[in-house]
């Protein structure tokens, strides 16, 4: 099935070199709640297949019956998806969630992705230098085995990481995961919960902000909000400089640039 998704992109896109494609290998079951097309119609049942670039835009590829349809990425929200394992679980839900359209957008960002990392084990390494990892393998152990049951250790979409916890001597209830999948969770945390399902919803938690990107998608989101602020300061200081140029011409007595400065 997925050398034949391949070859169905080829006749979509003309030249694969030419488009992005996004490496999402997986194909997940799913039921249209409403119509997206003539043939995609309500209660069609599709099986989803990835994301393509086209010259036209970001399009999902599904199959239903034996053809491939496009769906525009504004229209997923009209597929309940059906997924049979946890990879595909979360795969589902990071479609749901708008990561892959990100991704789609900004590419994988590895060079960020690796300051982050590069961060995280500088954090690692002074913790584990002053000693504030509390080392018991067979709790790690436990807990990992735990996050298992919740998903898998990564997904197979091309973002690095995997998950992988630590305990922290810290007596604060918290716990913390990184862009890489590196989770720590303070002593504190292990000493309040009451059952191991609670625990396991911490987890969980804690692990949707991983497979949801929620690290990069956070930063892309301040970003993007600082150059949105930068070009509407920017235009509003170029709008009152020019008002200022137009009362500065009609009056003789007017000396512009006070305003402009504090705008």
């Amino acid at each position: 099935m997925k050398k034949l998704f391949f070859i169905y992109l080829i006749i979509l896109t003309g030249s694969l070199a030419a488009q992005t494609t996004l490496p999402l290998r997986t194909e997940i079951n799913g039921v249209l709640t409403r119509n997206v097309s003539t043939e995609l119609t309500e209660r069609s049942r599709i099986l989803f297949l990835g994301f393509v670039r086209l010259p036209d835009g970001d399009v999902a590829l599904v199959k239903k019956g034996e053809r491939i349809e496009k769906i525009s990425v504004i229209h997923l929200n009209r597929i309940t998806f059906e997924p049979a394992n946890l990879e595909e679980f979360w795969i589902s839900k990071a479609i749901e969630n708008g990561v892959y359209n990100q991704l789609m957008r900004n590419g994988n960002q590895m060079e960020l992705r690796k300051e982050l990392d590069d961060e995280v084990l500088e954090y690692m390494n002074y913790l584990q230098s002053n000693d504030l990892f509390y080392q018991d393998s067979y709790i790690e152990s436990y807990l990992n085995s735990l996050a298992l049951k919740i998903s898998p250790k990564n997904i197979n979409d091309g973002r690095p990481g995997f998950i992988h916890i630590k305990i922290v001597k810290d007596t604060t209830p918290n716990a913390h995961i990184y862009s890489n999948g590196t989770m720590l969770i303070n002593k504190g945390l292990l000493s309040v919960v009451h059952s191991e399902e609670e625990l396991m919803a911490v987890l969980a938690h804690e692990i949707s902000h991983f497979f949801l990107d929620h690290s990069v998608l956070n930063i892309d989101t301040v970003v993007a909000r600082q150059r949105c602020a930068e070009f509407w300061a920017s235009l509003a200081t170029g709008l009152v400089a020019a008002t200022e140029i137009y009362t500065a011409a009609r009056n003789p007595n007017y000396y512009p640039g006070d305003i402009t400065m504090a705008t």
